[in-house]
This record gives C-alpha cells, structure tokens and sequence, in this order.
C-alpha cells in the first residue's frame, strides 16, 4: 500500500520523481459498513448468510464481520484525491446492455434477461454479493463460449444428438443461455437464501417476450 500511496499521492517510485506524462489511475471498494436488510420472510436467511459470509478466511488482515468489502481502509493521503463514483444503478446496466449488444446481434434476445438478473441480485441484498459489469461480461463470455466451441457443444450434450438442422442452433443458442445465466448470476447466491428460488419465475417471464430467431 505505500507503493500505491507513493505513485499516487507523490508521483514517484522509490524516492524518484516520475514522468510528468505518466498519469495513474486506480479504483477500489470503499471501507463502508454492512446495511442490514431485514424482511418478514427472509430475516434469519439474512442472518445466516450474513453470519457464514464472516467466516471466510481474510488475507486483508481486518477484521470484515460489519464491512460490506474486505479491504483496508483509505490512507489519510490518498483521501485528497479519492473520487467517489457512487454505486452501479440499473440506468448504468441499461445504457452499457443495450451498447454492447448493439455490437453484435446475438446479444440482443438476452439483454432483458441480463438486466433482469442484474436486478434479481441487487434486490437480495445480500452480504459481499454486489453486481457489476463484470457481471454482465461474464454472462456474455459464456453464452459465446457454449454457443461458439467445440467443447461448449459437447458441456451442453449437443454432440450426436437427433436434432432438426433448422432448430439445431436455436437449441444451441437458448441452452448456451441458461447455462451463462445459471454459472454467472444462479449459482453464486447462497443456498439458504429466500430470494435464491424466485429467479427462475423471472426468467421464464422474460424469456416468453424474447425473440427466439437467433
């Protein structure tokens, strides 16, 4: 961290100024408390997963049983020049979705589905889970690694399987996407969680107003 706080603060690395055309950047989670959300139906799923999620094993040295990210917190000279950007809001996911699948045609029946799952994730509200385009990348890697290779065709029990050659890649394309959405937004939510079995519901929603030509 002093490194950082060397480069950042004081434009320079081991005593010695840098460049004045070198110019750092950098981005990190802020060393904020956890705000508990409790509901009628989900209070002690809350608290559970709450309670497991401070028995991960911590490399940052602090204590994380009341921080919603396991970092450190800012040194005193870097808080001069910290920029707050505020959190990811769904009218970010709209605008970066919709650019990104703009770019490529096939990303465009799933882009209801992405920011309905973006969505689904951020309204559980649950410790050290938050989304990201990150998110959103991975989601779409995966449906182009299933839907595009070789080994995703097998992963997906594709191979030497009677299929009509005119639905073969509509087949292809909607297994490619339950499996993304399952490994990018499904599975990471904690078993116990109340919120974890309605996502499927959501889904079938939306997947019955996508286009299905792919």
């Amino acid at each position: 961290m002093g490194i950082v706080k060397e480069v950042l603060a004081d434009h320079s690395l081991d005593g010695k100024k840098l460049s004045k055309h070198l110019f750092f950047i950098g981005a990190m989670n802020p060393y904020t408390g956890v705000v508990e959300h409790q509901s009628s139906n989900s209070t002690s799923e809350s608290a559970s997963v709450l309670q497991s999620s401070t028995q991960r094993v911590d490399y940052t040295g602090v204590k994380n049983k009341s921080l919603e990210y396991v970092v450190r917190p800012c040194h005193a000279s870097l808080n001069s020049i910290v920029l707050d950007f505020g959190n990811f809001e769904s009218w970010h996911e709209l605008q970066f979705v919709t650019a990104l699948c703009e770019q490529n045609d096939k990303y465009m029946p799933v882009r209801d589905i992405i920011l309905r799952c973006q969505e689904f994730v951020r309204a559980a509200q649950l410790h050290n889970i938050k989304v990201s385009i990150r998110d959103i990348l991975r989601a779409l890697h995966l449906l182009d690694y299933f839907n595009n290779s070789e080994a995703g065709e097998w992963l997906l029990n594709l191979v030497n399987v009677n299929i009509a050659p005119n639905k073969r890649a509509v087949v292809r394309y909607w297994r490619s996407v339950i499996i993304a959405i399952s490994i990018a937004y499904y599975f990471r939510l904690p078993a116990c969680s109340a919120t974890t079995p309605s996502l499927l519901p959501n889904l079938r929603a939306v997947q019955l107003t996508s286009t299905f030509s792919v």
